[in-house]
């Protein structure tokens, strides 16, 4: 009588841990397409057949919460809108293609929930940009200036974008499949009593899983430190375009951008991490550690001497 329950009960887990998995998965960017997988970690997307000087364009955004997705002519715009969502929440999202006699636009505001102002957001942003028909760089400082104008009305708040990181979601997706492997295997265990080859079995998936504990909980401090980073990042890149940041606050901001797009690259391969991976992933992960330590201590170093 017990084991229908059993069973029931099991399913039901299952079934939990698997949508948890799925959502998670979902929300962390792994089916993005390449405009949500660019606009994830940046302000700008720029179609292979758009020619826009990437780099500049991203200059020009800063770090405001404006992100700009340069598509070719034809391209479904609000359809863009639609599909980067979770990639560019907190920010003023502008799909733009350069028509025949004007832009083509369908700016999303993803910062406020009010209709209203969603709308003036949306209308204000792309205001004055088709007189820069053929140069799309001065069409985007006109952008900045009118997110400038919103942010000094208080029509949008001010400070920088934050970039949502999607590690913990992966994490909780490897935690939720973890689950429904777990999950299963008792269950499996439970009816057929399998003896020494279970308990190798298990043996071997406890050494995997503390392999895999130990690169989470790396990855998820490098993570912390990184975000604890862009802070300074922000605050020396000022300082090296005013010309008062000294020989160290430079080697910060050439460092830093590197340090997040391998990062960035490293997110890749965590969520396809295996027994045979695992150990490459996590002296990776250890070295990328050092690195944000070693950024650190220069911020410390000249946080202390500026102080004096």
């Amino acid at each position: 009588m017990r084991k229908p329950g059993l069973f029931v009960g099991a399913v039901v887990a299952l079934i939990g841990c698997g949508a948890l998995a799925v959502w998670a998965l979902a929300t962390s960017g792994l089916f993005d397409g390449p405009v949500a997988e660019k606009l994830r970690v940046s302000s700008v997307y720029v179609a292979p057949e758009v020619d826009v000087d990437e780099a500049a364009a991203e200059r020009i955004i800063g770090n405001r919460a404006l992100t700009v997705a340069f598509v070719g002519p034809g391209t479904d715009l609000s359809r863009v809108c639609d599909d980067t969502g979770n990639a560019t929440g907190g920010t003023v999202l502008v799909p733009i293609s350069a028509g025949e006699d004007d832009y083509e636009t369908y700016a999303c505001d993803r910062i406020s929930d009010e209709v209203g102002t969603s709308s003036t957001v949306e209308a204000l942003t792309v205001r004055g940009i088709d007189e820069f028909l053929d140069e799309p760089l001065e069409a985007l400082k006109v952008m900045t200036v009118n997110y400038d104008l919103l942010v000094k009305a208080e029509v949008v708040p001010d400070g920088a974008r934050v970039i949502t990181l999607s590690l913990p979601r992966y994490l909780l997706a490897a935690a939720a499949i973890g689950a429904v492997v777990f999950g299963s295997t008792i269950v499996y265990l439970g009816a057929r009593r399998v003896g020494r080859f279970t308990a190798a079995r298990r043996e071997s998936r406890d050494a995997a899983h503390d392999s895999r504990r130990v690169l989470s909980a790396g990855a998820a401090a490098l993570a912390q430190q990184i975000i604890e980073l862009d802070g300074s990042y922000s605050r020396l890149r000022r300082r090296v375009k005013s010309s008062t940041a000294s020989k160290k606050e430079r080697s910060f901001v050439a460092r830093y951008p590197t340090l997040v797009g391998d990062y960035t690259r490293l997110l890749a391969k965590l969520a396809k991490a295996n027994e045979s991976s695992t150990a490459a992933l996590i002296d990776k992960v250890q070295v990328m550690n050092r690195r944000a330590r070693n950024l650190a201590e220069i911020v410390d170093r000249t946080t202390s001497s500026n102080g004096r």
